[in-house]
């Protein structure tokens, strides 16, 4: 068995966290095992994920860094680590563009297997218009090499976080047996919440930080309700502006139509209670929530400033945050009241390439090829 570390990983629910367990499920653990490095603040950490990482057989070990650097005074540590470790053949390192040093190092001590995969964008504006400063583009340098494989989750995570370099698509994929349409999940659910089938279910699923837009969100969803009065909004994820929101929700009169879940590790059964899926977000890198809606044949009302990579289907509409709420909200009405039979989009998805088996049998055959090339 070939053990690779994983470096990178945040122990919650988010767009990382979700793509790095996608694929752990599905390899073949016969063939391959993760470990996984985090930063010493997780060390007490009580999650589901961490648990479930134990329980795939994965080694966990923590050293101190950030999302940003590795510390000179971990390195002699870290380098002591990699060789420690029996049958390691390199490290996947997730998100951290700026991070290079593992994959330096890894590449100094011959291990085979260096993956760099990148989850962030910023918006299209900003992309198109983007510069380098001299160390960000130094940094880059040390992985330029063609014995570095580069991955992006979209064409705008690709030119944000490798500039001049070359990189390849690797998609946000999702196990689509989960994700797919199921009615009696969507009875059971509105049953337990008391929501008619007749009603119509809003709802925003991610991260409640600032470039999400979450009080925007709200916002569309309450100009909605007051033309739609038999309607309810779900919010599904947890972060700083969580608060913020129930408390817009108070204010405004509409906190008992308004359900806020936090993060929730079956999140697919709440998509198939909802109808539609708003995301304004100032910028992304290709969400995984909107993979996940497309394949629950959610339609999507989403910012145009998230790359047109997310379009799998014709489920998704994009608007532009130069839009007021009322309009994003007319948008949505139209969206609601043109919605036909939802069906089953598990074909579509999978043409497209967003079928978490086929893409980790794409990695693991990657992960193959870098030993073989090394013998």
């Amino acid at each position: 068995m070939y053990r690779i570390l994983i470096i990178g990983y945040l122990p919650y629910i988010n767009g990382i966290s979700t793509s790095v367990l996608n694929i752990y499920r599905n390899l073949d653990r016969s063939l391959f095992q993760y470990d996984f490095l985090l930063s010493s603040e997780f060390r007490n950490a009580n999650s589901p994920d961490i648990e479930e990482i134990r329980s795939l057989g994965a080694d966990i070990y923590y050293m101190n860094y950030d999302n940003y650097s590795f510390p000179k005074s971990s390195r002699q540590k870290f380098k002591e680590l990699m060789l420690s470790i029996p049958d390691l053949k390199g490290v996947h390192v997730h998100d951290l563009a700026t991070m290079v040093y593992p994959l330096y190092l890894a590449d100094r001590l011959g291990f085979p297997i260096k993956v760099i995969q990148c989850h962030t964008a910023r918006s299209k504006s900003v992309t198109n218009n983007l510069k380098k400063s001299r160390s960000q583009i130094a940094k880059l340098n040390l992985i330029k090499g063609n014995q570095f494989d580069r991955f992006a989750c979209s064409d705008l995570s690709g030119l944000y976080d490798f500039p001049g370099l070359s990189y390849e698509i690797m998609p946000n994929a999702v196990d689509i047996d989960r994700f797919t349409y199921n009615k009696l999940y969507r009875s059971l659910v509105r049953q337990k919440l008391g929501i008619k089938d007749s009603s119509t279910v809003i709802g925003s699923v991610g991260n409640v930080y600032y470039v999400k837009k979450p009080l925007f969100s709200i916002e569309i969803f309450h100009r909605f309700h007051l033309k739609n009065p038999d309607s309810y909004y779900f919010v599904l994820g947890s972060g700083n502006m969580l608060n913020n929101v129930r408390d817009y929700a108070k204010e405004n009169g509409i906190s008992d139509r308004v359900f806020i879940f936090g993060s929730r590790l079956d999140i697919d059964i709440y998509y198939n209670a909802m109808d539609i899926v708003i995301q304004p977000s100032a910028s992304e890198g290709l969400p995984n929530s909107l993979v996940e809606a497309q394949t629950s044949g959610l339609p999507c009302l989403v910012s145009d400033e998230i790359s047109d990579m997310v379009r799998l289907t014709p489920l998704i509409r994009f608007m532009s945050l130069s839009e007021d709420a009322e309009s994003w909200a007319n948008e949505l009405a139209s969206i609601n009241n043109s919605r036909g039979e939802r069906r089953e989009w598990r074909k579509e998805i999978k043409s497209a390439g967003y079928d978490i088996k086929d893409v980790s049998k794409t990695l693991m055959n990657l992960y193959l090829d870098r030993i073989h090339q090394c013998k």
